[in-house]
């Protein structure tokens, strides 16, 4: 049985009250071979708000949206769209096929909705907010076949099982960094929509750009959308993960001696490593904003380390999973830097340093002091360019 399950975010101009109701017009159509029966319209507690037959391939709801519950912020309700060849919905669970194909929506009063089934795609229309919440939508779908076309091509290469999944994992953390790279230069331009913002909240969850840049964004809101419930509660977003990574740290301070052991279980100290200007770099495997970093330390490295750059890497992976971490390694290919053992950082440096919050860096010169915190890409480009005065 083909069921397609269509999450419908109803983000409203206003605050939402417990007694508000919204008029909207919602017209469907499928468009290739894929044939549904019915479609299925929930509210956010999953009450049926009506049920159509999808005619020739159309169908349409009108009406007034009713959200008793709305999400906690007060500014958006939850709806579902089922199409299905079910004549009933019988609990729950059917609206959560194994593989759905997932849309969301932003109710203006006039709504078209045409599946294309032989791209697994919804096409949406219906004013402004659409316009923008359409292009974060286009993103994703970039990275979905982007992936999918990765993946198909690794599986063709690459019979090994294990060698297979690193280089599926690899090309999976690059893509996503691409993604979220996007992401956040859609919010950039589109930051007087409060479709950005809302997409800035789910952004900050899991930034791959500075916290400080996303600071630097959020300040450049209009004042209505920072007052905003959902920019409120991203703004509390940030500043609970900038304490989270707030370095024990400041520049000007001296680096407290350490020593950990290497790949070969050799005990290295900070002494004999820390004789020119040096980054040190808290990740761990799982990590997925650490490795998407990967690339641009191993850019630096090999345009400054001949001029007297190092990079010294310590995993905090937990000590059961040294292997992963020695797998990272080969994987992400960055057997050049001197790469440390800190497992969970509840010792040693890691626990020193308090370090609760990953990625996480500090930029060290040839006496031990801190000239860098928590440099990445552009901005430890900038930096390093600076030092050595290019």
């Amino acid at each position: 049985m083909i069921r397609i399950l269509l999450f419908l975010y109803l983000v409203q101009f206003g605050l939402v009250g417990y007694a508000q109701k919204k008029k909207f017009i919602l017209n469907g159509e499928v468009i290739g071979e894929q044939k549904f029966k019915n479609a299925f319209l929930f509210d956010n507690n999953y009450n049926q708000i009506g049920k159509r037959r999808i005619i020739e391939g159309f169908f349409s709801f009108t009406g007034e949206y009713f959200s008793e519950q709305p999400d906690e912020f007060g500014e958006i309700g939850l709806g579902t769209l089922l199409l299905s060849n079910l004549d009933t919905v019988l609990n729950e669970e059917s609206l959560f096929p194994s593989k759905p194909f997932v849309r969301m929506l932003i109710m203006e009063p006039n709504i078209n909705v045409p599946y294309i089934s032989s791209k697994n795609k919804f096409l949406v229309t219906g004013g402004k907010l659409n316009e923008v919440q359409n292009l974060f939508y286009e993103n994703d779908y970039l990275y979905k076949n982007k992936t999918d076309s990765a993946f198909t091509s690794i599986d063709v290469k690459l019979k090994n099982d294990v060698l297979n999944k690193q280089e599926k994992k690899k090309i999976k953390r690059q893509l996503f960094s691409e993604q979220k790279a996007l992401e956040f230069y859609l919010i950039e331009k589109n930051k007087d929509s409060r479709v950005a913002m809302f997409n800035f909240n789910d952004f900050t969850s899991i930034p791959i750009v500075p916290i400080e840049k996303c600071f630097t964004l959020y300040h450049s809101f209009p004042d209505s959308l920072k007052k905003s419930k959902y920019g409120s509660h991203t703004l509390s977003l940030m500043e609970d993960l900038a304490e989270q990574m707030k370095p024990s740290l400041k520049t000007a301070n001296r680096m407290p001696f350490f020593t950990l052991v290497n790949t070969e279980n050799k005990v290295l100290n900070s002494k004999d490593l820390l004789n020119k200007y040096t980054l040190i770099d808290f990740w761990a495997s799982w990590c997925n904003p650490c490795r998407a970093e990967a690339p641009n330390l191993k850019l630096a490295y090999q345009k400054y380390h001949k001029k007297g750059f190092n990079i010294i890497s310590i995993s905090i992976d937990a000590e059961k999973d040294k292997l992963k971490w020695l797998t990272a390694i080969k994987v992400d290919k960055i057997e050049d830097f001197i790469n440390l053992f800190n497992p969970g950082a509840a010792s040693g440096i890691g626990k020193e340093l308090n370090i609760n919050a990953i990625p996480a860096n500090y930029l060290i010169d040839s006496k031990g002091n801190v000239v860098g915190l928590n440099l990445r890409g552009s901005d430890l480009e900038n930096r390093l360019a600076q030092l050595f005065k290019e």
